[in-house]
């Protein structure tokens, strides 16, 4: 199972709804197995996905940290989404108190996510707009990372300490942290400023590299997570729905060539 941490310290700038419809567009196109895991208190992927409230409260991620119990995944048939997911409530934002004197305290999804190895082919972790205990625990899981950003000066400034924090989770945690990605979201290619920020941001180096793919304005996107769905089964027509599905493609590519599987196409 190859894991991605989609992160950003910085809100709004559409993680979320990179993780559920990048995790939907692996499922669908490539016939893959995916884990989508709501590690943000405020659980909007879970709501994204149409899970109900009172049921996500029964079986959130929460739980199984505090309980030391097994994940429990909901398959497709309890959301509306091609993916399984692990969902999330509020509750968890009491787990960086909590855990925070817990011996291997960043460890402590990794561990989680270990019994699951070999049932997915891919698992994708949303992280919260923060750079604390959750989101290091994303970065000592996964594989590789992933960063939505829009083409903003400010937005740019703080890629800079992303890229750090991963630096030192590679050198200091978790040597298996490969490469990282940037895709900017919200992303106007007739806006002369989002061209210039992104022709600034190509220059990124410490193994993070800025993909080709954009994903362009949509209110699709917003909609299709107001009812529950991913873009897919929304509207797999829209903008939307193409940038998704070619960021998955570009994605995935790059993740077999830098796992050694194939070349660049």
């Amino acid at each position: 199972m190859r894991t991605i941490a989609i992160c950003n310290h910085k809100g709004g700038v559409g993680k979320t709804t990179t993780a559920i419809n990048l995790a939907a567009a692996i499922a669908k196109d490539e016939k893959q197995r995916v884990l989508l895991v709501d590690f943000d208190p405020q659980g909007n992927a879970t709501q994204g996905a149409g899970v109900p409230s009172d049921f996500a409260k029964k079986h959130d991620i929460y739980n199984a940290l505090h309980n030391n119990t097994e994940l429990h995944p909901l398959g497709a048939e309890n959301t509306a989404a091609y993916f399984d997911i692990i969902v999330s409530t509020l509750d968890l934002s009491g787990a960086e108190m909590e855990f925070l004197a817990e011996p291997g305290r960043e460890f402590l999804l990794k561990g989680k996510l270990k019994p699951l190895q070999e049932k997915y082919n891919y698992c994708i972790v949303d992280c919260p707009p923060s750079l604390g205990l959750l989101t290091m625990n994303a970065l000592c899981a996964a594989d590789y990372f992933l960063i939505p950003m829009q083409a903003e000066l400010f937005a740019v400034q703080g890629l800079n300490k992303i890229i750090e924090i991963t630096d030192k989770v590679r050198e200091r945690l978790n040597p298996s942290l490969q490469h990282g990605f940037v895709v900017f979201t919200q992303f106007d290619r007739r806006k002369v400023l989002h061209r210039d920020i992104a022709a600034g941001v190509k220059n990124i180096k410490n193994n993070t590299r800025v993909l080709s793919t954009e994903i362009r304005p949509n209110i699709a996107l917003a909609e299709a997570a107001a009812t529950g769905q991913d873009i897919f089964n929304y509207d797999g027509n829209c903008n939307g729905a193409i940038d998704y599905m070619k960021l998955q493609k570009e994605l995935l590519n790059l993740i077999a060539y830098y796992d050694g599987v194939q070349s660049i196409t």
